[in-house]
């Protein structure tokens, strides 16, 4: 981890942590929860069971919050407390809209765990998350990319996403078989998938 000038929100510098410990810090966080309630690691993560990862963490978290038409989640910081999350009600109530939910909820434990340093600097911040953000269609704010890096990290550990992709790599397999397999498997969105695939330079 590097500490970086930020200019971008006022906190006179922030942490860059590199992809690989990111992979490992969100990695811990998933087993460690697994094997804790579970005595063993059993994937996709099901929502329910990222629901309460994310409670054990925050002091509130509001399923069904009324956050306007394009914020979908929203982290809250407050000095000597714990954050609290607030996710749109629109992606709660929208079976349909399951993957989006899973991974706003993943996005905003990346904010919860990464970024409750702000409050030693400032005694309250708040952080609101649009579609493009969660989506990872922005890299200009650093605070949400690395939000949206750890909940790819989250839903698909770096560790199982490797076990499931090597052999199909070796199969030959196409890429957009990878891609619906990988889906299929941790419970996340084709894109979601195809983002996380690539980063780590999976895909052919």
């Amino acid at each position: 981890m590097q500490q970086i000038r930020d200019t971008l929100h006022g906190l006179g510098f922030y942490p860059r942590y590199t992809e690989d410990e990111l992979d490992f810090q969100f990695q811990k966080y998933i087993f460690d929860f697994l094997r804790k309630k579970y005595k063993t690691i059993e994937l996709p993560l099901t929502t329910d069971d990222l629901t309460l990862l994310i409670e054990n963490d925050v002091k509130n978290l509001d399923l069904y919050s009324d956050l306007g038409e394009d914020i979908e989640g929203e982290t809250s910081f407050t000095k000597n407390e714990k954050p609290s999350v607030g996710i749109s009600k629109m992606l709660t109530d929208s079976p349909d809209m399951e993957n989006r939910y899973r991974m706003t909820l993943a996005h905003e434990y990346g904010h919860v765990k990464l970024h409750n340093f702000i409050v030693q600097i400032k005694s309250k911040f708040s952080q609101k998350c649009k579609r493009e953000s969660i989506s990872g269609n922005t890299r200009s704010d650093w605070m949400e990319w690395q939000a949206f890096y750890a909940g790819g990290a989250l839903l698909m550990p770096i560790i199982e996403l490797k076990k499931i992709v090597s052999p199909l790599l070796a199969n030959n397999l196409n890429r957009l078989e990878i891609i619906t397999i990988v889906a299929n498997k941790f419970k996340v969105s084709t894109q979601a998938a195809e983002v996380r695939l690539r980063q780590k330079h999976l895909t052919i």
